[in-house]
C-alpha cells in the first residue's frame, strides 16, 4: 500500500478526516462538472460525511456514485446504477452511494450488495450541494455501518473507497475516478478501475491518546 496523505484533527468528540486529491483536467470529455479534483472523508461516533469537489459545478446536473469496498461482505464486479465500469483485480464493492444534480439533486442512500438479491437500500444520506465552492457532500447515518461492517470481528481497520462521475444513461461509462486509472475513454466508451483510495480507523484509545485523524492512502490492488 502506498501512503499518499495524512490528516490530523481532533475536535470535542473522538473524530478523524482524511483528505484525498486527483489530477485536474484528466478527463476525456469537456465536462467540467464531471472532473473530480479532490474529496474529504470524516466522521464521528454516528455518521460519516463524504466531500466531493470538480473543476467546476457549473451544469444543474451531474451522477456521481461512491464504491466502498469494507472487505467483510465480499462484495460484487458491478454497481447499482448498471455503468459501464469493470474492476481491477481484488476490488469487490460492497456498498455504494449513488448522487445526482438533476432537478434539485438526491441520492439512492447508502446501499449494500446481497449476493441473493443484488443491490438494495441499507442507510439514508443527506446531500447539500456548495455551488461557490463546486463541493457536494454527503452525510450517512453510519452508526451501524461502522459497528459492523468497518468495526466489526474483523478488527479495527477501515474501508477503501473511490469517487465516480458518470452520465444519466444505464451504459455510460465512469468519466472520472479519483483513484489514479488516468484518462478514460469518455461517452461510447468502458472504464477500468484500478485503484481505491484508503480510508482508516485507528482503534478508539489510540485516537484519544495521539489526538490523530485517519490515514488517507491509495492503494493499487496486487494479488
Amino acid at each position: 500500500m502506498r501512503i499518499f496523505t495524512a490528516s490530523a484533527l481532533l475536535i470535542a468528540v473522538p473524530a478523524m478526516a482524511a483528505t484525498y486529491t486527483d489530477s485536474v483536467g484528466d478527463i476525456a470529455t469537456g465536462n467540467a462538472n464531471l472532473d473530480i479534483v479532490s474529496a474529504s472523508v470524516s466522521h464521528n461516533d454516528s455518521s460519516l460525511t463524504i466531500s466531493m469537489t470538480v473543476a467546476d459545478l457549473n451544469a444543474d446536473w451531474g451522477k456521481y456514485m461512491v464504491l466502498i469496498d469494507t472487505g467483510i461482505l465480499g462484495g460484487d464486479h458491478t454497481n447499482p446504477w448498471g455503468r459501464d465500469i469493470t474492476y481491477g483485480d481484488g476490488i469487490n464493492v460492497d456498498f455504494a452511494l449513488g448522487s445526482w444534480l438533476d432537478n434539485g439533486g438526491g441520492t439512492t442512500g447508502l446501499m449494500s450488495w446481497d449476493s441473493m438479491g443484488g443491490w438494495g437500500y441499507f442507510y439514508d444520506v443527506e446531500q447539500s450541494i456548495d455551488w461557490d465552492n463546486d463541493t457536494v457532500s454527503w452525510t450517512i447515518d453510519a452508526g451501524g455501518f461502522f459497528e459492523f461492517y468497518v468495526n466489526s470481528s474483523e478488527g479495527y481497520g477501515g474501508f477503501e473507497f473511490d469517487i465516480v462521475s458518470t452520465g444519466g444513461g444505464d451504459n455510460d461509462p465512469a468519466i472520472d475516478f479519483m483513484g489514479g486509472e488516468g484518462i478514460q475513454g469518455g461517452w461510447g466508451n468502458g472504464s477500468t478501475m484500478t485503484d481505491m483510495f484508503t480510508y482508516t480507523l485507528p482503534a478508539p484509545g489510540a485516537l484519544a491518546l495521539l489526538g490523530l485523524a485517519g490515514l488517507a492512502g491509495r492503494s493499487r490492488r496486487r494479488h
